[in-house]
């Protein structure tokens, strides 16, 4: 009997064995099962066989179930995948498998492929560079097997991405913990301060003594996380026409100026429009920091790229 007992230990949605057999014609071998996240059916995964590298056959489980037949004779690749969800694929490798070798007794068991959602910023290279799982032909029992050392070393992968998911998560409560501080934090002092080009620096200088350098990685790693995919989107139209337009009715002459003292790169636009001039200040601190000024007063990076015409 095809088994997949050797599969039932791993975790993090391996394919699982449920005994649901069925015995089909000796000239094809039998795919069917059901996708599943966790404990729940997880439906619309779209399939793709491949043969050699070139798609040889496409699927897509509207409601979470498939079935369908592999031709004897060659080597397959089965690609399962889901928008936000990590892909799997399993090799089922039929070369040189003919009819007559194989015993019309063998029954074969469902499929339950369990995928994972992806989380962000994890690397699941493993996984998704390789096959999942593989199945063969067992010429002198003439059955299916699964590779069950192939198995072991999967194992080892699965084991390396759960590392970097628990700490992915602890790194996200942190930066939620440091952000949450730092809204706190202004929330108490926005009305006793406003932030000048000439109290910037002062400023910085003073919140950096309160909160610890690794607390300031953190911040900016998670802000640039986000900026990062907003900027995506932002970058995914183009800027031009707008700036085509803009400038139809307002001529524009903009003078650039860099200024470095070895902590800080200050890159100043001073942008003339017609008879009014306005100064853009864009300071890149070495710990990552990036903030934004117009006529002295804090601005955003929207105005700088739209205004002042920065990258």
């Amino acid at each position: 009997m095809f088994k997949l007992k050797t599969l039932t230990t791993l975790t993090l949605g391996l394919l699982l064995s449920l005994g649901l057999c069925a015995q089909m014609a000796t000239d094809e071998f039998p795919v069917f099962g059901k996708f599943e996240e966790g404990i729940s059916r997880l439906k619309g995964v779209k399939i793709t066989v491949y043969h050699e590298g070139v798609p040889f056959d496409y699927h897509y489980a509207k409601e979470g179930y498939f079935s369908f037949k592999l031709p004897l004779g060659r080597d397959y690749e089965i690609l399962f995948e889901k928008k936000n969800y990590v892909n799997k694929r399993i090799d089922v490798l039929l070369d040189g498998v003919e009819q007559h070798r194989v015993r019309r007794d063998q029954n074969h068991e469902e499929w339950i492929v369990n995928l994972i959602p992806r989380m962000h910023n994890v690397d699941y290279s493993e996984i998704e560079d390789n096959a999942f799982g593989k199945v063969f032909f067992d010429f002198g029992n003439r059955i299916f097997r699964w590779d069950a050392d192939y198995v072991k070393e999967v194992e080892k992968n699965l084991k390396k991405i759960q590392r970097r998911e628990d700490k992915q998560r602890k790194d996200l409560e942190h930066i939620e913990r440091v952000l949450e501080k730092a809204k706190d934090y202004v929330e108490k002092h926005e009305e006793e301060v406003e932030l000048t080009v000439e109290t910037y620096e002062p400023r910085v200088e003073e919140i950096s003594e309160k909160v610890s350098a690794e607390e300031l990685e953190e911040i900016e790693r998670g802000l640039s996380d986000i900026m990062g995919q907003i900027e995506q989107e932002v970058n995914a139209f183009s800027m031009d026409p707008l700036d085509e337009i803009f400038d139809l009715f307002n001529s524009v002459d903009i003078v650039v100026e860099l200024r470095e003292d070895g902590r800080k790169v200050i890159e100043i636009r001073k942008v003339a429009r017609g008879n009014q001039v306005d100064e853009y200040w864009r300071v890149k601190h070495v710990w990552g920091g990036e903030f934004f000024f117009k006529n002295d007063k804090p601005s955003d990076r929207n105005v700088w790229q739209l205004e002042a015409r920065g990258d």
